[in-house]
């Protein structure tokens, strides 16, 4: 029964987000990098953060990095499926090469800054992290909203 419960109510945030999208004229990709993935995110934050107040910190960054990163399911089936699903029904599957590399360089500079650091990254390391993602977000939503074309 409490399956059926989380099903219902995680439908019906889906669609209220997409009836969002629908009225503010986004497209499925904009609300799938930004606002369910942001909702998705914080009951992660707000556990991650009691856990730091306990006196936890450790334990806090393991589970921040840890479950996003080495989740298998969310990675296989959720990054993999749609793709196999999309070429198993004749579409093409673009990615831009571009950002591909974009991300690859920055995570190899990442992990680089973390074991030269040895594990003991600062507020203005936090803070270069943040400004990376939203300039990522935002060259996302302008390439979304054809303000951007790559070629």
């Amino acid at each position: 029964m409490s399956l059926s419960w989380i099903y219902f109510i995680s439908s019906e945030v889906v669609n209220v987000v997409t009836m969002f999208g629908v009225v503010s004229q986004l497209s499925h990709e904009v609300l799938g990098l930004t606002i369910l993935a942001w909702s998705n995110s914080i009951g992660d934050l707000i556990a991650d953060i009691s856990v730091v107040k306990q006196g936890y910190p450790r334990m806090a960054m393991v589970a921040a990095v840890g479950g996003p990163l080495f989740s298998i399911a969310d990675l296989l089936v959720g990054f993999g499926v749609p793709f196999v699903i999309a070429i198993v029904n004749g579409k093409t599957v673009t990615v831009s090469t571009k950002l591909c590399a974009f991300m690859y360089s920055f995570l190899d500079k990442l992990t680089r800054a973390i074991f030269v650091q040895r594990f003991h990254l600062r507020r203005p390391h936090a803070y270069l992290l943040v400004l990376v993602y939203v300039c990522f977000i935002t060259v996302i939503i302008l390439t979304e909203t054809n303000e951007v074309v790559w070629n």
